[in-house]
């Protein structure tokens, strides 16, 4: 698979984005690829990160069952939160 230790969450998405890159994996409201998810869940890790979340830190979530909801569970933990 790659160098990480584990099946992790975001290690499934890696490969879901390495084998199915136009897969459409959430509709409700809009279609995303894993290509894009995976942009996306990189990009509000990155801004977590710059507002100072870190490994351990707990992020709270209220959104409806939608593609922002599934892009912030996997951002927070990419960014180890």
């Amino acid at each position: 698979m790659s160098k990480e230790k584990g099946l992790t969450v975001i290690s499934t998405l890696k490969r879901a984005r390495d084998l199915f890159p136009d897969q459409v994996v959430v509709s409700e409201g809009r279609k995303i690829r894993y290509e894009e998810l995976y942009k996306d869940v990189e990009r509000i890790s990155n801004s977590f990160q710059k507002l100072g979340v870190k490994k351990g830190d707990v992020i709270g979530v209220a959104e409806w069952n939608t593609v922002r909801f599934v892009e912030l569970l996997y951002a927070a933990a990419m960014t180890g939160a």
